[in-house]
């Protein structure tokens, strides 16, 4: 365990905020890059990244508030201790896609593009926070005695637990790599960020029942959070599945683009060589 990266003179530099930081510059780069593969300007994805992060943030520390309330009822002034971690993937997800879909309906920009773009490179920022997660020493397991059990001394369970967050940073950047893989295969716009959001529910899902949770987060033998993924996953996924459907038989979404874009070129040759010559 590292919370603490840096002690300098009383100013400290948290670890968990540094991945934080990393997590948000790493998906800046990811959006800079792919901005014209969805025909956005590459400031305006920038814009939209630095609204998402921060809505995304505010959400996911409301939600983690209204679940945890006992921890803060007597101490407001924890409720601005970010960089101590303390965060809701779940309320990550309803404000940062709120702010996307704001910023592309302003903006004039397809909106399932705008997701896309968002989405892709944020289950790579999951994966720093679980990093972060991990040197700070929340987010662990219950007891074991796999031989990889590791022990967060500075916390509730003083005994070997289940490394969740390895689990989850593992299985995280498996689906990046996935999803990077296939960018140019989407068959419709929108299907990376279905996609994201329907396996990283699973993801969650699964790491759940790894996960220590008190009793008063737990409903008919699952956690709020289980609960709340199987919702998103069953949402999502449906999305993904009935609008497939339609797109199905044909081309990716790339292959299409550029069809129509010659199309348009040969349109545009066309109208130029009929109109007369200037004398």
């Amino acid at each position: 365990m590292h919370p603490i990266l840096l002690d300098y003179h009383g100013m400290k530099v948290y670890s968990y905020g540094v991945m934080m930081i990393v997590g948000f510059f790493f998906v800046l780069w990811f959006c800079w890059k792919y901005a014209p593969k969805v025909k956005m300007d590459r400031s305006d994805a920038i814009d939209m990244t630095i609204y998402t992060f921060v809505f995304g943030i505010l959400g996911a520390r409301f939600i983690y508030i209204l679940l945890n309330w006992g921890e803060y009822a007597g101490h407001m002034e924890r409720m601005f201790e970010f960089q101590k971690g303390g965060l809701s993937w779940h309320g990550g997800i309803l404000g940062g896609i709120g702010a996307t879909l704001i910023f592309c309906y302003i903006k004039k920009y397809n909106i399932w593009k705008g997701l896309d773009l968002i989405t892709t490179p944020s289950i790579a920022a999951l994966a720093f926070g679980r990093v972060g997660c991990f040197l700070n020493g929340c987010c662990y397991g219950v007891t074991t005695n796999l031989p990889w059990a590791m022990v967060f001394p500075h916390h509730r369970h003083p005994v070997p637990v289940h490394p969740t967050q390895i689990y989850e940073l593992i299985l995280d950047l498996i689906l990046f790599a996935y999803l990077v893989i296939r960018w140019n295969k989407r068959r419709f716009n929108g299907e990376q960020s279905l996609l994201m959001l329907s396996y990283y529910s699973l993801i969650r899902f699964i790491v759940e029942f790894f996960r220590y949770n008190t009793p008063d987060q737990m409903v008919s033998g699952l956690s709020y959070a289980q609960w709340a993924s199987l919702l998103f996953f069953a949402i999502f996924m449906g999305m993904a599945l009935l609008i497939g459907r339609k797109y199905s038989k044909l081309p990716p979404v790339e292959e299409r683009e550029k069809d129509d874009n010659s199309k348009n070129k040969n349109t545009e040759n066309s109208i130029d060589s009929a109109l007369p010559e200037k004398s």
